[in-house]
């Protein structure tokens, strides 16, 4: 879902119906060292969502299965989960991925770049939400 800012409202992403089953899924670029949410149509695998992570990327937890979170340009994005446990796995992946951002970030800040001690891969989180 998007929340478009003059109607004060969520609307669906373009091409998707509302409560049609989508499948969402935090992607890492283990050589870059980035990472991306992306989101496909169920039926036909349509890309219908492709949103950069950042280190600074404001994650929120507006309810149990309600996510919320801005891009760069400053779109707010929403996600409801099927369950709450599910939105619980997807958060706690996503603060993961925004912790290994951070680490990178203060890493090269400090005038050096080095590799993390211990990266892990990330597996690919897939969870079916409902707009």
């Amino acid at each position: 879902m998007l929340f478009h800012d003059a109607q004060k409202t969520w609307i669906s992403a373009p091409g998707v119906p509302t409560n049609q089953p989508s499948c969402v899924q935090i992607l890492q670029h283990n050589q870059q060292q980035t990472f991306r949410i992306i989101a496909t149509r169920q039926e036909d695998g349509s890309l219908i969502m492709n949103c950069r992570i950042h280190p600074r990327f404001k994650y929120h937890a507006a309810r149990p299965n309600f996510h919320q979170w801005r891009d760069d340009l400053k779109q707010v994005y929403g996600l409801c989960f099927a369950s709450d446990q599910d939105a619980q796995a997807f958060q706690q992946r996503m603060d993961w991925s925004i912790s290994v951002l951070q680490q990178l970030q203060q890493q090269m800040t400090n005038g050096e770049y080095h590799c993390p001690a211990a990266t892990a891969n990330i597996e690919l989180t897939v969870l079916k939400i409902l707009r």
